[in-house]
């Protein structure tokens, strides 16, 4: 029965932690993320993953606040690319090890794609807002400094 009863709690606190609920903090953060980047035109939208959808530069960028952290609340900001001729998903491992020891951003291998992320811990959006363009020139920057490297692959 003690068994029983600790693995009930466990399951309870694990569903709790993957649960896609996000709290009033994490909803308040989400919402004012929206508004940003509303207000600076970048026409967001909500995709089918709950996550924030937006376009800058051509390219199409995600936002997700996870709920399972709270203080400070975690997002991450991501853009996700196909694999091509040069960029393909051994070529992007090669190089990894150098550009994840210098880089605020990583690199994410999936099976069809790769995504490039900002994972960003903060305690309000006012931290997003001040790190935000900053944060969008660094994806542009990553993605050369990356091309660079697998051109001298």
């Amino acid at each position: 029965m003690k068994r029983y009863l600790m693995t009930s709690v466990f399951l309870f606190f694990v569903s709790l932690a993957f649960s896609e609920e996000l709290n009033p903090s994490q909803q308040k953060l989400f919402d004012e993320i929206f508004e940003f980047l509303k207000s600076e035109g970048y026409s967001p939208s909500v995709d089918s993953d709950g996550d924030i959808k937006f376009k800058a530069s051509s390219r199409v960028y995600y936002i997700n606040v996870a709920a399972v952290n709270d203080h400070p609340m975690y997002i991450c900001m991501a853009a996700y690319y196909e694999y091509s001729e040069n960029f393909t998903k051994e070529n992007i491992l090669a190089v990894m090890p150098d550009m994840s020891r210098k880089k605020f951003l990583k690199v994410w291998c999936h099976d069809k794609s790769y995504s490039i992320r900002a994972e960003i811990f903060l305690t309000n959006s006012y931290h997003f807002t001040a790190i935000f363009d900053k944060v969008l020139s660094y994806f542009s920057l990553f993605s050369s400094n990356l091309s660079e490297l697998i051109s001298e692959l």
